[in-house]
């Protein structure tokens, strides 16, 4: 069995992108859920990589990341772009290796109350992180989150949505017990 690893893009308690996740997990139980907020750094600058060096804490997602057959991004989307805490874990990441995604199978997700789903940071994700060794496998949009997900699941066209994604990963996914 593969094992995937999954993270929100948000340190919001009450975020619909964990949601997703969560959501997804109940049904697969090879996807293990990370807190962002376990992960958090200081602020990225080069004064304080060159006094402190690259912190533990996003030597440690690396290391999940490595560790992962495959990864699933859910980020919210703030202003048309990623949230600071994400942004500055990535680049923290970078920092200890430019391929932080380790030419792994990817899953990106962006779910937003509002009807586009995210898909500015959907894009953005699209164009950037392959850059940093992601093997975009597919990307889901879920707009209208509110009106599509009722009593902790996703109504039958957003869940066939997801699945179709999840069924993309796990083709592109290879693991040694496969």
């Amino acid at each position: 069995m593969s094992r995937i690893i999954a993270i929100a893009g948000s340190i919001s308690s009450d975020s619909i992108n964990k949601k997703v996740l969560k959501s997804i997990a109940t049904k697969n139980t090879n996807i293990e859920i990370l807190e962002l907020e376990n992960y958090l750094t200081p602020f990225y600058s080069s004064d304080e990589e060159k006094a402190n060096g690259v912190p533990e804490k996003a030597l440690a997602l690396l290391k999940k990341f490595n560790s992962a057959d495959a990864i699933i991004i859910s980020s919210p989307e703030y202003n048309g772009q990623l949230s600071a805490a994400f942004k500055n874990t990535i680049d923290w990441m970078s920092r200890a290796e430019r391929l932080i995604f380790g030419n792994k199978p990817t899953l990106l997700i962006s779910a937003s109350p509002g009807a586009r789903g995210g898909a500015s940071v959907l894009k953005l994700m699209n164009d950037i992180f392959p850059r940093f060794g992601a093997d975009i496998a597919a990307s889901v949009s879920i707009g209208k989150f509110n009106d599509v997900f009722q009593d902790n699941d996703f109504d039958t066209d957003t869940q066939l949505k997801l699945n179709t994604a999840l069924a993309l990963l796990a083709q592109k996914t290879k693991s040694p017990q496969d």
